[in-house]
């Protein structure tokens, strides 16, 4: 932080990090599973004990994280740097928004729980509605003259 490491990443590294990540995830991780023995659907030694396939994942798993990192860092503070007018009020609304979410979802579940509809739509539907308003009624209060002043 000091020395703002993460804020001046140059390109070199994460471009190396990119391809890092990109030859983990199609090279490394179906050698790593073949190799392992999971072929045959057995993943035991995969998820923990005294296992080299469990040492070996946990590292694939470190390494393949830090250079995504390293290239989302990079990425974002390069390309995806600019806020537009909706995402501006989306983050000022956002703690507003975090804080009324509960009694709007519960709402929403009250509303529709006699709905004959599959639960994965019911929450497709919820992540359509209620996100928005949520958001919307986040706005609203936050621009209430007594609430500017806490949120």
């Amino acid at each position: 932080y000091h020395n703002n490491w993460l804020t001046r990443i140059p390109a070199a590294p994460a471009k190396s990090c990119l391809v890092v990540a990109i030859v983990f995830i199609t090279v490394l991780f179906p050698t790593l599973f073949v190799l392992g023995g999971s072929a045959d659907g057995d993943v035991s030694a995969f998820v923990g004990g005294l296992h080299w396939q469990s040492f070996a994942f946990s590292l694939w798993e470190q390494l393949l994280c830090v250079a995504m990192i390293v290239t989302l860092l990079y990425f974002f503070r390069t390309r995806l740097n600019r806020q537009s007018t909706l995402a501006k009020v989306a983050s000022d609304s956002s703690y507003t928004a975090s804080i009324i979410h509960a009694p709007v979802v519960i709402l929403y579940a009250l509303a529709v729980r006699n709905l004959p509809l599959h639960p994965l739509l019911k929450f497709a539907l919820a992540a359509l509605i209620c996100v928005p308003l949520c958001f919307a009624f986040g706005n609203f209060i936050r621009n209430l003259p007594l609430a500017r002043r806490v949120l």
